[in-house]
């Protein structure tokens, strides 16, 4: 079963006061290394977001994200000037996330342009695709609130037509830790191994579908390991 929804809003908070100098499209501009737009939700708190994840051969010193309709979402510009010598050259970036309603009518479905200019004076060129299809998180074992053996255990879980992979997400803020798996779609189940997670100790797990079109649904909880 899939849910499809509707995507939206980038980055107010890294736009330049300042304007970037003219990038369009060049004959002789090179691609990202890597370029991909993603929309996330929270099947369990029903919050939303878009993550941006990008890499340049070498250090950019401008930046510019293009909405489907040409309008400009955000621009990055190096200013001071030991860094236009450096760049910038890898990005994850995740918008806000006020409400679904207000993501989706931000970001449209569509294709994005990436414009950038490297510190060598390379002009860098992508589009990226953006879609609102979701496969739903799958139900999972430990439910929330489950006492599990310190020791070891089995995260196991229902599959979803239409994942192509599961990732599995075991935090602990006080502790600053955490652990994320990805597992091909086949796979069905993960084992936490002992000596991993501390004795009575309380966990946030969470278990994503990942859809063909790189777009995430995860379900949360919550358990608390044996003394």
């Amino acid at each position: 079963m899939r849910t499809i929804l509707h995507a939206s809003a980038l980055i107010a908070a890294l736009v330049s006061p300042w304007a970037l100098s003219a990038l369009s499209s060049s004959p002789g501009s090179v691609e990202f290394d890597e370029a991909s737009l993603r929309f996330e939700l929270n099947q369990t708190d029903l919050d939303a977001e878009v993550v941006l994840d990008l890499d340049a051969s070498e250090g950019l010193r401008e930046l510019r994200l293009e909405a489907p309709d040409g309008k400009t979402l955000f621009k990055l510009l190096a200013q001071a000037q030991a860094l236009d010598a450096v760049g910038l050259k890898q990005f994850v970036i995740e918008s806000g996330e006020p409400d679904i309603t207000s993501v989706l009518q931000a970001f449209p479905e569509g294709s994005y342009r990436l414009l950038g200019v490297t510190v060598s004076g390379v002009a860098v060129e992508s589009e990226v695709e953006l879609a609102h299809e979701l496969v739903r998180a799958p139900s999972y074992v430990p439910p929330d609130g489950a006492l599990v053996p310190s020791d070891g255990f089995f995260v196991t879980w229902i599959p979803m037509p239409g994942a192509v992979a599961y990732a599995v997400e075991i935090e602990q803020d006080d502790l600053g830790f955490n652990l994320t798996c990805t597992v091909p779609g086949s796979v069905r189940s993960l084992q936490v191994p002992a000596g991993l997670l501390l004795p009575d100790t309380e966990y946030e797990l969470g278990v994503s579908s990942i859809a063909a079109n790189g777009n995430v649904c995860v379900a949360e909880s919550s358990f608390t390991t044996l003394p």
